[in-house]
């Protein structure tokens, strides 16, 4: 199974919403989280690999921009069109108050 956090950016809430999920978050502190912030990687478009659960379950973060809750919908779309199912492959919109605003501040130069 695989399972993708999709947000504006893959390396802001969607990934810590990947590690909780992981259940390895053991702190506020997210500088420790390797990308973290690391918007040159978010920009090259690729899904974010950020490890497996103690389960086998692969997880994902995709940073899609400000239609990012369109996402999940798109990737299920495709998923279907290439047979394979809900057990194979989850997409999940990572959404908080103000996020947008992270993803156009993030883009700013410094």
């Amino acid at each position: 199974m695989h399972v993708i956090f999709v947000g504006p950016t893959g390396v802001h809430h969607a990934l810590i919403a990947a590690h909780i999920f992981m259940g390895n978050l053991h702190s506020n502190d997210y500088r420790f989280i390797e990308h973290y912030g690391d918007i040159r990687l978010d920009s090259k478009g690729e899904l974010l690999y950020v490890g497996q659960t103690a389960e086998g379950v692969k997880v994902y973060t995709f940073g899609a921009g400000p239609n990012h809750e369109l996402a999940p919908a798109i990737i299920a779309g495709f998923r279907d069109l290439f047979g394979f199912g809900e057990r194979d492959l989850i997409a999940r919109a990572v959404s908080v108050p103000g996020n947008l605003w992270l993803y156009v501040l993030s883009y700013l130069p410094p």
